[in-house]
């Protein structure tokens, strides 16, 4: 279970089976907090993207299939792009860049995450 944060905190509570009760300091403001399934996410008000938990399918977005217990940044894993929105379902994440980029990662396996190039 996820808690956190109270009126825009900047911090996260972790607790539940296979988690230590811990409090975890993102040193700034959070803007949102996404759950699905035993997959977490958070957004910070800067654009930084956090996750956690599950990632069986890579949904985390860490760039391997490797559970975490704690927080892990992977904004660099986004290219470092301002992050504006984070929408997440049983096996995958997407992130809505400031730019309206979006990105995606987790399973693959009806298309979900597609490769659209854009003429300008």
């Amino acid at each position: 279970q996820t808690s956190g944060p109270i009126a825009g905190g900047n911090e996260i509570t972790i607790k539940g089976e296979g988690f230590q009760k811990d409090e975890y300091y993102l040193g700034e403001k959070i803007k949102q907090v996404v759950t699905s399934d035993a997959s977490s996410y958070a957004l910070t008000e800067s654009g930084r993207v956090f996750s956690w938990g599950l990632n069986d399918h890579g949904q985390l977005g860490v760039g391997d299939t490797v559970n975490r217990t704690k927080p892990v940044e992977i904004t660099d894993k986004l290219g470092n792009v301002k992050i504006s929105r984070i929408i997440a379902s049983a096996y995958d994440a997407f992130f809505l860049a400031d730019s309206g980029e979006l990105y995606g990662t987790g399973e693959n396996k009806n298309w979900h995450l597609i490769s659209v190039a854009q003429n300008d």
